[in-house]
């Protein structure tokens, strides 16, 4: 029996909309009660559109990855998609999951033991990693351990988390701006980040003929990173 295959767009009525791909007995135009395989249920799509047809189920694939990385559907809040389609599984990367899905995967792996394979492939991943070793949390788990990210991702990473202030630093011939990413700052400049810190609270009085003072508010304009 012949089969077809598609990608398709269900959507909700001034709402929310989702991007899928099906592979069906039926002809498309007729396969009107299946608006897709979604999760969420507060998700009710009563109308869908027929993007495109294909000769195979691989083509479909292919367009359905292509269409969930351009509108980003994991995240885009436009989109009841919870992940993106990849080659052979949905990629849930940068969703956040909800607290039944993290117990679900908890349970799944309590008890589990893993293969000597299994464990000689983990030490032989994590030979030669450094960064980050030591600095655990109180249940001794280091979840940097190997992790090196370039200075783009350390300057991103800086405006993630809200900070009640900056320091502001001032060079020997008096120009000053406060740093997005201190420690990535003195790394640039030859400083020691902790020495800048002590200047800021008073405990010393220059490093390298910089001076440094708390700012409660920095302003963005004077914001560097070099």
């Amino acid at each position: 029996m012949k089969k077809y295959h598609y990608v398709y767009y269900s959507y909700e009525s001034w709402g929310r909309g989702y991007i899928g791909k099906r592979t069906c007995k039926c002809h498309p135009q007729d396969d009107v009660q299946y608006f897709g395989s979604f999760s969420d249920k507060t998700f009710n799509p009563g109308n869908k559109i027929i993007i495109a047809y294909f000769n195979t189920s691989e083509e479909a694939l292919a367009a359905e990855i292509a269409l969930h990385e351009f509108y980003d559907v994991a995240v885009n809040p436009h989109f009841a998609n919870r992940a993106r389609q990849s080659s052979k599984f949905f990629n849930t990367e940068g969703v956040a999951k909800a607290a039944e899905h993290k117990e679900k995967i908890r349970l799944s792996n309590l008890g589990r033991k893993r293969s000597e394979e299994s464990k000689r492939r983990m030490s032989e991943a994590k030979k030669g990693n450094t960064y980050g070793r030591g600095n655990k949390d109180k249940r001794g788990n280091c979840a940097t351990l190997g992790l090196r990210l370039t200075d783009e991702q350390r300057i991103r990473k800086s405006f993630k988390h809200k900070k009640t202030h900056r320091i502001e630093l001032t060079n020997p011939d008096g120009v000053s701006l406060c740093p997005v990413n201190l420690t990535l700052f003195c790394e640039e400049h030859g400083m020691n980040p902790s020495h800048v810190r002590s200047v800021a609270k008073g405990l010393r009085k220059t490093v390298k003929g910089w001076t440094a003072k708390i700012a409660k508010e920095a302003d963005q304009s004077s914001s560097s990173s070099s």
